[in-house]
């Protein structure tokens, strides 16, 4: 899936006062705005994910189906990704137009599944129901206010 980037400005007060921490104590306060952020992202696509119908939708509304990673790029600069994992619970019999030779048991991958409600594709079944795009409409809804749990956790890690 593609990238998402945010960038933040009109926040030069918070950006001096890490500069004038120094790298270290800098980097692990806005690790931990974003790793917070991070987790309301992951609560805003388990809630849009818990629309989708039947199995799907019960999956996607489980933290456990949902990875999160952070990555600092500097000191002051950093990357949060959030994603499905893992498959779900219950084996499907493959009928042979895909992948899967027919009437092999295998568990679908939640990575695949929210591509398909993302981009839509080939669910001939009608398995999925409508496309309910977990991951733009969460991030879409809930992006203002991801936001601003990131600067209140670098705020109050600051003492601002």
């Amino acid at each position: 899936m593609d990238d998402i980037e945010v960038s933040m400005t009109g926040l030069s007060e918070l950006q001096a006062a890490l500069e004038n921490l120094g790298g270290t104590e800098a980097k692990a306060i806005v690790r931990d705005g974003l790793s917070q952020g991070g987790d309301a992202l992951r609560v805003a696509m388990m809630v849009q994910g818990a629309s989708a119908k039947g199995e799907v939708g019960t999956a996607l509304q489980q933290k456990t189906s949902w990875s999160k990673a952070t990555h600092m790029d500097d000191d002051l600069a950093g990357t949060v990704r959030v994603g499905p994992k893992g498959a779900l619970p219950d084996l499907h019999v493959a009928r042979g137009g895909g992948m899967q030779p027919k009437g092999k048991l295998y568990r679908r991958s939640l990575n695949y599944i929210v591509r398909l409600l993302e981009f839509g594709g080939r669910d001939p079944a009608g398995n999925l129901g409508p496309r309910t795009m977990p991951m733009t409409t969460g991030y879409e809804t809930y992006k203002g206010a991801v936001l601003e749990k990131v600067v209140a956790v670098i705020k109050e890690r600051l003492g601002l």
